[in-house]
């Protein structure tokens, strides 16, 4: 195969053929095993001699001897007829004794074993040999790569025995870091490609970056590369965004309306520098800093909440596009964008499903004609309207021959944040009213002792958080067509029961509210 014919220097452990022996050490405990002296040659695989000065370690395979000092080390000394290795160790009979010598340049390594015969002097004959050859293919220096990638990093590796494991690592300008083991991906045992496949999400930006291949051959052989000169990794990849939004959505016109912007934003790579709006909806910029309220994790990543409250007013109907912009840290800074769009009216319709049989319903908005005849359109004979009144009961009005008879009176105004029962005695049908929102402006209901009937006075859903100062065995429930009441009460600082069921508290929905402690002011911003 064709390889890179520049062969950098390689840092190589391989081993080698020595002469040595073993000086005997003095028994130091009753459990310390006997003394020996080891002897051998060192020689190339040609049979010619190695020269002094070579590393050699002595160590008992299986067994631990550490605390008399294994494995015993030394150098490779000329003392002839032989190159004589002196170094203490100890070992009991039938111990198998290995001896591995490495060059200086640990481009030549060797390793072998013997039995222990006993006391006394026992011989090694090590060979050395060259190990494996490795070159980094990729990256091996200036290439440009994008954080968050996966890249199939690269060696070619050849040796005079076969190749049984290559291992990658990176170095990021401040520590070496694991890749893992790399798979042949061509070429034969001892002469091949292995790649390793680097995911690069989370790493930091740098242009110091190197990756080294350590291979091992068959002999226990081991060598290896870095690349050449550093690499770049850089943020390439936009921040991302979810859950734009406002609140309110809707504004009237003509009004000065609290309205407040969200967005949630995480960055994969390096993190997040600034969330901006273009309060100009028309043409030009008018950019304020969104503020960071808080942050949550989802799908591995930190997810930052960033918000921005003003106030708005509108001459005319009509839907005005608000630009959102987040920015990251990084070299790039990088940026992504998302829309949100507030609606101004003048006056807006809402539908509420209307079943068969019961209902509780709520109005959400302000009717400019609150009569029953005006809001609850489409009624048939028989249909009925009930409202509660803590401390009275029910007051009712029923439908009949084109008009409301009983006691509409008192059930009218039809009002924002009162629940009614609705007993539908024709079919299915939508309720279609249409007023003035009420968003931005602070709403208060008062909460009786006992059985409330309530609404919710809002176009936007909420969770039951949005009941105020709630008491130890409060209750809401909620009248499902076809299924009944679902609840759910207060105690110890939170709702139990079904609030997943209760939740979210929506408009158009009517509530009863049983209240356990003294009367108060449900209050809320719709």
């Amino acid at each position: 195969m064709e390889r890179n014919k520049n062969w950098k220097a390689k840092t190589i452990v391989i081993s080698a053929i020595v002469i040595f022996s073993i000086i005997a050490m003095a028994q130091t405990a009753v459990a310390q095993p006997p003394a020996i002296t080891v002897k051998g040659t060192v020689t190339y695989t040609n049979g010619t001699t190695a020269p002094y000065g070579w590393d050699v370690s002595i160590s008992v395979d299986d067994k631990d001897y550490s605390a008399d000092g294994e494995p015993w080390t030394g150098t490779t000394q000329f003392q002839w007829p032989i190159w004589d290795y002196s170094i203490a160790a100890c070992a009991y009979t039938d111990d198998v004794v290995r001896a591995t010598v490495n060059s200086p340049d640990l481009v030549y390594t060797g390793t072998n074993t013997a039995v222990c015969p006993g006391p006394g002097t026992m011989y090694i004959n090590v060979t050395v040999s060259k190990g494996p050859e490795v070159d980094v293919i990729y990256p091996d220096g200036g290439e440009v790569l994008t954080i968050g990638t996966v890249e199939e990093v690269s060696a070619s590796v050849v040796g005079p025995n076969n190749i049984t494991s290559v291992n990658f690592t990176y170095y990021d300008g401040t520590d070496w870091n694991t890749i893992g083991a790399g798979i042949r991906v061509s070429g034969e045992p001892t002469d091949g490609i292995w790649n390793a496949s680097w995911n690069t999400v989370g790493c930091p930006e740098g242009d110091a970056y190197l990756i080294k291949a350590e291979a091992t051959d068959e002999e226990g052989g081991i060598a290896d590369d870095t690349s050449t000169s550093t690499f770049t990794l850089y943020d390439g990849t936009k921040p991302l965004m979810r859950n734009a939004s406002v609140a309110p959505s809707s504004v009237m016109v003509n009004e000065t309306t609290p309205i407040t912007f969200y967005v949630d934003v995480a960055d994969r790579d390096t993190g997040i520098d600034v969330v901006v709006i273009d309060m100009n909806p028309g043409p030009g910029t008018d950019y304020k800093l969104m503020s960071k309220v808080g942050e949550y994790p989802l799908d591995t990543l930190t997810w930052e909440i960033y918000e921005y409250e003003t106030s708005i007013s509108f001459t005319s109907e009509g839907n005005y596009t608000y630009t959102v912009t987040v920015r990251d840290t990084s070299a790039a800074l990088n940026t992504n964008s998302t829309d949100i769009t507030v609606k101004a009216v003048t006056t807006q319709p809402f539908n509420i499903s209307i079943c068969t049989g019961w209902n509780l319903i709520a109005i959400p908005l302000n009717l400019s004609d609150p009569s029953l005849a005006k809001a609850i359109t489409g009624a048939e004979d028989e249909d009925t309207i009930y409202r509660w009144v803590p401390g009275e009961g029910y007051k009712s009005a029923y439908y009949g021959g084109g008009q409301w008879w009983g006691q509409p009176e008192e059930v009218e105004p039809i009002e924002p944040g009162v629940g009614y029962w609705f007993d539908r005695k024709g079919a299915d049908y939508n309720l279609t009213i249409e007023g003035d929102p009420l968003a931005g402006t602070t709403i208060e209901t008062l909460i009786s002792t006992g059985w409330n009937l309530i609404g919710y006075a809002s176009l936007e859903e909420t969770s039951l958080s949005v009941i105020n100062d709630p008491e130890d065995e409060d209750t809401i429930y909620r009248w499902v067509p076809g299924e009944g009441y679902k609840s759910a009460y207060y105690g110890g600082g939170q709702w139990w029961g079904q609030p997943e069921e209760v939740e979210p508290i929506e408009p158009g929905v009517g509530y009863w509210f049983d209240r356990k402690g003294s009367a108060y002011y449900w209050t809320y911003t719709a």
